[in-house]
């Protein structure tokens, strides 16, 4: 089962048209090939031991996993925003010119969810040091992920 569904795109992170089915499952393809990855990059060796549900690690997981839906949902709009705005055309990637559309930078959004991703799991890094419920936790497993500016760097 997934972290997270269609319904965490509202509000600051608001997927427009998350509701009609061709966004809906593009948003749900996002979810099912980034989830593994993420998870491995956050968690490390560590997550098997604590997102995979098993009869003592419930109690374990519950708390992570506010901080992980949190973090991933962030994820997966900063990769939708990404990617939805190139269009794929025979010759490589474009973008669409229409004659009264203005053209505006996906950049800021991304840029705040990532780093909203960020604070959120170094906060959970913080819980995980600092609570006795997870001594298996090696922080040098993890990926180290950086707050970005709106040019990416």
């Amino acid at each position: 089962m997934p972290l997270i569904d269609t319904s965490y795109f509202e509000r600051s992170i608001a997927v427009a048209q998350r509701g009609e089915e061709v966004q809906k499952e593009l948003l749900e393809s996002y979810i099912d090939a980034l989830e593994p990855e993420f998870l491995e990059a956050v968690l490390g060796s560590f997550g098997a031991t604590v997102v995979l549900p098993s009869n003592d690690a419930v109690s374990r997981m519950l708390t992570l996993r506010g901080f992980l839906k949190y973090a991933f949902a962030r994820y997966v709009f900063y990769y939708h925003l990404r990617d939805s705005n190139e269009t794929p055309t025979t010759s490589g990637k474009g973008a669409g010119k229409h004659a009264n559309a203005s053209r505006t930078s996906p950049d800021r959004n991304m840029c705040i969810a990532w780093n909203e991703m960020i604070a959120k799991l170094r906060k959970m890094y913080a819980y995980i040091r600092s609570s006795e419920l997870y001594p298996e936790f090696v922080e040098s497993d993890v990926t180290p992920f950086e707050y970005q500016n709106t040019w990416g760097i």
